[in-house]
């Protein structure tokens, strides 16, 4: 009887001799290499050189609304800092002629990394009209 098929072993139970690999083998190879080489290279040089600057929050005002019994000024908070901002606050304050200040605020969960989320207050006087200030005021680091 005879054994045809090249993976079997033969009747003394040498095994065939091996083809060499074909030359699209070879490229595929070089190409996963340098793929991986360049990925490990990356994630070294950015875990040598990347400063981690934390959280850096800046507040824009969308639009501001009349709601009863006050107004609602809707916003976005942008945090162009490379850690997730948890907890953060918003405050906003309007300074009226006299001096006084109304004032409210409102806490957003998370902004994460280069990403923003919007959120409003509501406030009683105008914020159109008199000068005004929202700002972040706090976070916690989750």
């Amino acid at each position: 009887m005879r054994n045809d098929h090249p993976d079997e072993p033969r009747a003394n139970g040498d095994l065939p001799p091996r083809t060499p690999p074909h030359p699209f083998e070879w490229v595929v190879a070089a190409i996963s290499t340098l793929l991986l080489l360049g990925m490990i290279g990356v994630l070294l040089y950015e875990a040598i050189f990347h400063d981690d600057l934390g959280p850096a929050i800046q507040i824009t005002v969308e639009q501001v609304v009349p709601v009863p019994p006050g107004f609602r000024v809707d916003f976005v908070a942008e945090n162009s800092g490379d850690a997730t901002a948890a907890g953060v606050l918003v405050e906003g304050t309007v300074t009226l002629p006299d001096g006084t200040k109304a004032a409210g605020e409102a806490t957003l969960d998370y902004v994460p990394a280069q990403s923003a989320r919007r959120g409003g207050i509501f406030l009683t006087e105008d914020p159109r009209e008199h000068p005004f200030e929202l700002l972040p005021r706090g976070f916690t680091q989750p």
